[in-house]
């Protein structure tokens, strides 16, 4: 969306044809567009006018500034005003254009025919000679003829997070200006859904069920498709130049996920993240997903760059960047490393997050043995990129390295084998000092460099636009479409677990009498696993806080909604966790007048979450006295059990 900042940075950027239809009155009572788009980062009237054609209008408005409309007619000439109207307020991405004012709306009809995707290099005319922009090439010839023309200093600085582009743990990079190649931004989450705002209603990024259920489908297909739906919706997100729920954050085509550490604890906080507990199948799980991910089109693009999580023996919240774990070479091989391997020899992973914690003293993010001796060497992966988790850098000051000074800390992540920092940025005042006083040499710094910008040449950010087939997705025609819907829905169907059917109870009939009761069954937020994405439903603020789930029908609306002609009531009981009893004697008197008794128990992201780990693998609060209670009812009671970790 930033125009303006890219032709002051000398980058030209192939925009939409806008032919202005002049300035109209707009209210909120007497709207003339009824599609409002989220704040956009850092709106233009071209900004507008990409994102409402993705959406597949036709004429685009800004109004207020930073608001953006689309429709398909044109505008209502009764309600023409004078153009000083739409000159009252800037853009905030373009200070020298105008973005209407209040009530009053600049509307232009679009043609993005060839549109560039956000943060495309390679678009001046005087860039288009360099080597390294020429598709006729080897992608080993482009790396080398840019890094011919590159200094140390501009490459420090592409491999060092800039905070005054935005928020460190997404991680933005400068670009290098003097040959046209634009800032990039690092971290989007892709492990359940694509990490992004919801650009209007219906086209939120598809979220699917938690990964430890999709696991427990041993479906290698779904698996596929998962990364298929969530690499074809990035690209969508990528090429409306749209961004993340946190607005200074572009969807760009570097997506971490899947993860797949190890879910060797039960109580770990954030095994709903996980596929499983067994590295042979997280390593399958891994494959397809990044297979699905990185399909490639006729020339070879890969749809995005897929980056594992976390590399490796992360299983543990407490202590998180401070604990180190005695580990045996063999339990390295058989249970941290297997899964790792297969995703990126069989999937082709193009890198991965490392972890917070350390083996045998040494810090994922700084163990050379488990980054560059066994990844990059016995797994003979060269260009594996890998980045810090967020604030790992930092960490390294304190147990188990204690290091002394940033300077020190720097030096151990970038000679362990860490190509980039996120979520503290003391590589960037550090790195190049470290290099000037021969603690880090040009080598590795060139080699960071390579493995940063040699995946973008591949994913065609490099290339004419015509020539990579990803280009032309809209997020019209595939976020949250019907396709990816059924694609969600049968991964999610086949998540299931039936552990017990007596008699062959199930499946209900239809048309009973039913009381659904517990507190899963009145949630749709406690629903969601960690990382279902920035938001599932619609809410047009743009913003995290703004994030909503009204979308998402509750087990108990589900359940009504399918029990035709019978009767279906519901109530919670009682809490996820805590001892109030105020709601259980109307949840009782449901059930006694029930014929069957459905009982939705669990835990939710309340009890587990990144950063939390369970004391124990219980139902927590009164659910357990709860469940007794009905039980004794001698009533048939049917007990769905919603949970990421293990409940015992």
């Amino acid at each position: 969306m930033r125009t303006a900042a890219l032709l002051a940075a000398g980058v030209a950027v192939e925009a939409c044809t806008l032919t202005q239809q002049g300035c109209y009155v707009d209210s909120i009572s007497d709207r003339l567009y009824d599609t409002f788009l989220p704040e956009l980062n850092g709106q233009t009237q071209d900004g507008c006018a990409i994102a409402c054609d993705s959406l597949g209008f036709a004429f685009s408005g800004v109004e207020f500034g930073n608001q953006c409309f689309c429709g398909n007619s044109a505008p209502d000439a009764s309600k023409k005003i004078s153009d000083d109207k739409c000159k009252a307020m800037k853009c905030p991405g373009d200070k020298t254009e105008d973005c209407g004012g209040a009530d009053a709306i600049l509307i232009n009809k679009q043609n993005c025919e060839g549109n560039a995707p956000n943060k495309q290099a390679c678009m001046t005319e005087k860039s288009k000679g360099y080597g390294f922009c020429d598709p006729s090439k080897s992608i080993d010839e482009r790396i080398d003829d840019l890094v011919s023309r590159v200094t140390v200093e501009e490459m420090v600085a592409a491999v060092v997070p800039d905070p005054s582009l935005g928020y460190t743990c997404t991680c933005h990079t400068q670009g290098i200006p003097r040959l046209d190649i634009p800032d990039y931004t690092w971290l989007v989450e892709t492990n359940t859904a694509v990490a992004s705002d919801c650009i209007a209603p219906g086209k939120c990024a598809t979220t699917f069920s938690g990964p430890m259920g999709m696991g427990a489908s041993f479906n290698k297909t779904s698996w596929t498709l998962k990364g298929r739906v969530m690499s074809t919706e990035m690209r969508a997100f990528y090429n409306a130049h749209w961004h993340r729920s946190n607005i200074g954050a572009d969807v760009l085509i570097t997506g971490y996920g899947p993860n797949i550490n190890i879910a060797r604890d039960p109580r770990f906080g954030r095994s709903s993240e996980l596929p499983g507990e067994d590295p042979f199948h997280s390593g399958t799980y891994a494959t397809h997903m990044v297979t699905g991910m990185q399909e490639k089109d006729s020339a070879g693009h890969p749809r995005m760059l897929a980056y594992l999580k976390h590399f490796t023996a992360y299983s543990k919240e407490a202590n998180r960047g401070h604990d180190t774990y005695e580990i045996s070479k063999r339990d390295f091989f058989e249970t941290y490393l297997p899964q790792y391997e297969m995703a990126f020899t069989k999937g082709n992973a193009t890198g991965a997050m490392c972890s917070y914690n350390a083996e045998n003293g040494a810090p994922s993010c700084a163990n050379g043995w488990l980054l560059n001796t066994v990844m990059r060497g016995m797994w003979n992966r060269p260009y594996s990129h890998i980045t810090t988790d967020c604030g790992a850098v930092h960490n390294m000051r304190g147990p188990p390295l204690n290091l002394n000074s940033d300077l020190n800390a720097t030096v151990a992540t970038f000679n362990g084998g860490t190509d980039l920092e996120m979520g503290s940025n003391l590589t960037s005042a550090n790195l190049l000092d470290a290099y000037q006083r021969n603690l880090v040499s040009y080598t590795t710094i060139k080699n960071s460099f390579i493995r940063a910008y040699r995946p973008q040449i591949m994913a065609g950010r490099f290339d004419p636009i015509p020539s990579t087939e990803w280009n032309k997705i809209k997020i019209a025609d595939v976020v949250n479409s019907t396709y990816h819907q059924q694609v969600a829905q049968e991964a999610a169907q086949q998540s299931l677990v039936l552990l017990k059917n007596d008699k062959s109870f199930l499946p209900l009939k239809k048309g009973v009498n039913l009381a659904v009761v517990g507190p899963m069954g009145m949630t749709s937020q406690g629903l969601l696993s960690d990382y279902a994405g920035d938001m599932q439903c619609f809410s047009g603020s743009g913003v995290v806080s703004g994030n909503s789930y009204d979308c998402i029908p509750t087990i108990f609306e589900a359940i009504s909604r399918e029990n035709t002609n019978g009767q279906t009531v519901g109530s919670m009981g009682v809490d996820v966790n805590s001892t109030d009893t105020s709601k259980i004697a109307e949840a009782m008197a449901q059930a006694k007048g029930a014929d069957i008794i459905i009982a939705v128990m669990g835990i939710d992201k309340t009890i587990e979450h990144e950063g939390h780990d369970r004391p124990d693998t219980k139902l927590p609060g009164l659910q357990e006295s709860f469940l007794s209670q009905l039980l004794a009812l001698n009533k048939p009671v049917v007990l769905i059990l919603c949970n990421g970790g293990a409940l015992a």
